[in-house]
């Protein structure tokens, strides 16, 4: 009797009875929840179609509809992931390490120095190869399930990094933030509006000026008294605008232009500015949150500057943004940012593309010639995103 006829789907052998059987069985088991996949992947992209037709709270409703499905398919899609495990092996799907190694591919994550890196996402590229070989020819199924159980995986994939990165960012800043920095000073400067100081507050002004003009108060103002409060409102408010306004700048002046920058000296003049221009409570925390995060963006931006030093500019730009530049480039190093020079139009195109979906990126390259030559650009690396400007 002849040997059965192998039909070879990488690492996965098996005889093609074998495979049938392989099938037969998994539908057997399956066929209700595959049908119920398709179902609530169907629902949720026609309400995403439907979605785009409202606005205000038909909107909300349709997004938290969207919501409730999707996160019904994905369980779903969870629970099909584990019963294929479980019929036909764990070789079959992708494990973590794999699908991570596979999504840093997809998002150009390693250099190509990075020889650890690079063999353990073609490895898991060969893998991911065979997984989709596998569920077309031996488990037979739907592309459109193939798509959605590839996509699931790659969204889980995408859930640790970033999990990871959050972890990453809150060490790496740990042990650098300075006993005396700056922002020791914050009951300080929220003790500024204090029951002595004289400071205003619109939101507070307008409410007292609403209660004293109700027809609820047993002494509610004259017509005149109405008119000379919100006059009067009108007036500070004005003023406080354009106190603020005056603020900004002399802080910006000082952040971004003065050589000899100094934390306590940027605190010092928000104090001083603080009582000029009667700031309450509430503006002076939006103020703190403020430099907090300046004060995290210099820690950012010293760490990688130090990250950067004896590298040549084309490897601080492929660290950057993940590919080689093919003309010459110039990385420059600033308190909150980078700037980043090149002379290639087509370096500039593919920056200016990246982080796009693949569909988009072409149209993004042909809309990049009208950027005006500077834009905020996405960068491989978390933690400078958002900050860095591009020209």
């Amino acid at each position: 009797m002849s040997e059965p006829k192998i039909e070879n789907s990488g690492s996965i052998a098996k005889p093609v009875a074998e495979t049938a059987n392989l099938s037969i069985q998994f539908y057997q088991e399956n066929d209700q929840l595959v049908k119920n996949i398709l179902t609530f992947s169907r629902s949720v992209k026609h309400l995403e179609g439907e979605k785009s037709l409202y606005s205000g709270k038909k909107k909300m409703l349709m997004e938290g509809m969207i919501a409730r499905d999707k996160n019904i398919l994905d369980s779903r899609l969870d629970s099909l992931i584990s019963k294929i495990t479980t019929l036909a092996g764990r070789d079959v799907i992708l494990n973590d390490e794999e699908a991570d190694s596979f999504l840093a591919m997809r998002e150009k994550m390693a250099p190509v120095s990075d020889q650890e890196n690079f063999e353990k996402q073609s490895r898991a590229l060969q893998k991911h190869n065979q997984m989709m070989e596998f569920l077309r020819k031996n488990l037979k199924l739907d592309p459109e399930i193939i798509e959605l159980l590839d996509n699931r995986i790659m969204e889980k994939a995408a859930e640790r990094k970033r999990k990871t990165e959050e972890s990453k960012s809150k060490e790496l800043f740990a042990d650098q933030k300075d006993k005396g920095n700056l922002f020791e000073a914050r009951k300080k400067l929220e003790g500024i509006s204090n029951g002595e100081a004289n400071y205003f507050d619109p939101e507070e002004e307008l409410k007292e000026i609403r209660r004293k003009i109700s027809a609820e108060n047993f002494f509610p103002l004259s017509v005149d008294e109405k008119k000379k409060k919100l006059k009067s409102y009108k007036r500070e408010l004005a003023e406080q605008k354009a106190g603020i306004a005056k603020i900004n700048q002399r802080l910006e002046d000082y952040l971004l232009k003065d050589d000899n920058f100094d934390e306590n000296k940027l605190l010092s003049i928000f104090e001083e500015e603080a009582k000029n221009h009667k700031l309450a409570p509430f503006q002076i925390k939006r103020y703190n949150l403020a430099f907090e995060r300046i004060k995290e963006r210099m820690r950012i931006i010293n760490y990688y500057g130090k990250l950067f030093e004896g590298m040549l500019e084309e490897e601080k730009f492929e660290r950057i943004f993940g590919f080689k530049p093919e003309g010459p480039v110039k990385v420059n190093k600033h308190r909150l940012c980078f700037s980043v020079f090149c002379k290639s139009p087509k370096d500039y195109a593919n920056v200016y593309s990246a982080g796009a979906r693949e569909e988009m990126r072409e149209s993004l390259r042909k809309m990049a010639d009208y950027s005006g030559g500077a834009a905020n650009i996405y960068t491989v690396l978390p933690e400078l995103r958002g900050g860095q400007s591009f020209l």
